[in-house]
C-alpha cells in the first residue's frame, strides 16, 4: 500500500509524514520519529525501501537479533540516505529522557506526553518543508493517541507561525489535511521511522563496553550504528554525547534531538490534571502575542512577559526576605544574644586584629551574622540556653600510678 489514497478529498496532497514511536511504555528512554517526503517521490522510493525488505514482510527494530531482520535495517538505510542526499526525503527524531526534572512527576501520562512530543515534532517537519501546503499525515496504530487533536494542535501552531516572524517564507499557511492511524505492516515508511527512532533511543541508553560485544542483537545493532554514524560523519552533521545520544544540528536532512526541560514551568502532563492544548492569547496587558498554552496555565504569558513576570517575582521576594531581616534582626549579639540587623553606626575596630566589626550599641558584644544554613547560629532555633556558655572540659593530665617497687 505504502502511499494512502486522498484523490477523494479533492485537495491534492504536496507531502506525507509517517510517524513512530519507540520504547513507549517501557525503559528510561523513548524517542519518536517523523519522515517526511515529497509527494511526488514517494511512490518510488516506497518500492525501492519495500524491495530492501527481501522475503520479510516488516522490519522491526526490536527483533533485530534476527539476521534478515539486521541485513533489511542496512538495505533501508541505504536507501534512505540516498533520497536523504537528493532531498526527496527529511528524517526528525526526538528522544527524551523519563528521569530528567520534567518526566520526574508522580502520576505521569505517558501517551499524553507523546502527543506533546508529536506536537513539537511535527510542527518543526512541515516547517522545514516551506514549498509544501498540504499534508497527509500517518501514525502508527496507538489506540491511547487523539491523532486529529495532534493535526488540529498542530494546525493552529502553524498558523500562527506563518502569520508571524515566517509570513515571509510561506505565502499561504500550511495545513495538515488528512490525518490516519493505519497498520505499519502496510506502510514501508512507518518502518523506516521505527528504524531512526529504536536507534534514538537505543543509542541513549548504549554503554560503550557493550557497543559491539554480548547479545547477537547488541551485536546486529551495533552494524546499523556504524551505518548511521559512517553517514553523519561524512556531512559532519552530528556528535554524540553520553546520556544524549547523537545530536545533530536541527536543520540537518538527518536531525536526531534530545529534549531538554525548558524551564521549571516545564512539566510532564499527568493522569489527574491532562490539559488539552490550546492556543490563548497573553495575559499580559497590551499584548496580543498568542501563547501555546501547553501547561494549562491560569495566567498564561508569552516568552518577553514571562520573563519580565519572572524577574519582578524574585525581586519582590529579596525585597521580602530583607523586610524580614531588618524587622526580625539579622544578628544576634555573642553577649547578650538579643537579636538586631547592624548599620554603621556599629561598626567598630578590632583592637587586637584592627579588622572592621559590628559590636552591640549597649552591650558592646560581637554581632555574628545568623545563617540560614546553619540552624545552631540562631539562637532562636536551638533548645539549650545561651545565656550560659558551655563548660569547657579539662583535660585530664594526671600520669599513671607508677609502682616505684618495680624501678628499684
Amino acid at each position: 500500500m505504502d502511499i494512502p489514497d486522498s484523490s477523494g478529498g479533492g485537495t491534492a496532497i504536496d507531502a506525507y509524514c509517517y510517524v513512530d514511536e519507540s520504547r513507549q511504555a517501557e525503559g528510561r528512554y523513548g524517542a519518536v520519529c517523523a519522515v517526511s517526503v515529497s509527494a511526488s517521490q514517494a511512490d518510488q522510493i516506497a518500492q525501492e525501501l519495500r524491495a530492501a525488505l527481501g522475503e520479510l514482510s516488516e522490519f522491526k527494530f526490536n527483533e533485530t537479533s534476527d539476521g534478515r531482520q539486521k541485513r533489511a535495517g542496512l538495505k533501508m538505510l541505504e536507501v534512505a540516505f540516498q533520497y536523504v542526499e537528493k532531498g526527496a526525503l527529511k528524517i526528525d527524531t526526538l528522544s527524551w529522557d523519563r528521569h530528567d526534572s520534567r518526566h520526574s512527576v508522580a502520576g505521569r501520562d505517558d501517551y499524553a506526553n507523546l502527543e506533546r512530543m508529536l506536537y513539537h515534532r511535527l510542527v518543526w517537519v512541515i516547517l522545514r518543508w516551506p514549498e509544501h501546503r498540504t499534508w497527509y499525515m500517518m501514525f502508527d496504530r496507538q489506540d491511547q493517541i487523539d491523532d486529529k487533536q495532534v493535526a488540529r494542535t498542530v494546525n493552529a501552531r502553524l498558523r500562527k507561525e506563518t502569520q508571524g516572524e515566517l509570513s515571509g517564507v510561506f505565502s499561504s499557511t500550511p495545513e495538515i489535511l488528512y490525518s490516519q492511524q493505519v497498520d505499519s505492516k502496510d506502510f514501508i515508511f512507518i518502518q523506516v521511522a521505527d528504524l531512526f527512532a529504536g536507534l534514538a533511543a537505543y543509542l541513549r541508553d548504549l554503554d560503550p563496553r557493550d557497543y559491539k560485544a554480548g547479545s547477537k542483537a547488541t551485536r546486529n545493532r551495533a552494524e546499523l550504528i556504524d551505518s548511521l554514524l559512517a553517514w553523519l560523519a561524512a556531512h559532519g552533521i552530528a556528535y554524540f554525547s553520553p546520556g544524549e545520544g547523537i545530536i545533530t544540528a536541527k536543520n540537518a536532512p538527518v536531525n536526531f534531538w534530545p529534549y531538554r526541560p525548558q524551564g521549571d514551568y516545564d512539566r510532564c502532563p499527568t493522569r489527574a490534571s491532562k490539559t488539552e492544548p490550546r492556543l490563548v492569547i497573553c495575559i499580559a496587558e497590551s499584548c496580543d502575542e498568542f501563547v501555546y498554552d501547553e501547561y494549562g496555565f491560569q495566567y498564561p504569558r508569552c516568552q518577553l512577559h514571562y520573563s519580565e513576570y519572572r524577574r519582578e517575582n524574585e525581586e519582590a521576594e529579596r525585597r521580602a526576605e530583607a523586610a524580614r531581616l531588618e524587622a526580625e534582626g539579622s544578628h544576634y549579639c555573642e553577649r547578650c544574644f538579643s537579636r538586631v540587623t547592624p548599620t554603621e553606626a556599629m561598626m567598630r575596630a578590632n583592637q587586637r586584629t584592627w579588622e572592621d566589626e559590628y559590636r552591640h550599641p549597649k552591650c558592646g558584644g560581637l554581632l555574628v551574622q545568623i545563617s540560614p544554613f546553619i540552624p545552631e547560629a540562631d539562637p532562636t532555633c536551638v533548645d539549650r540556653d545561651l545565656s550560659r556558655k558551655p563548660e569547657r572540659e579539662r583535660p585530664d593530665v594526671r600520669l599513671d600510678r607508677q609502682s616505684y617497687r618495680d624501678d628499684d
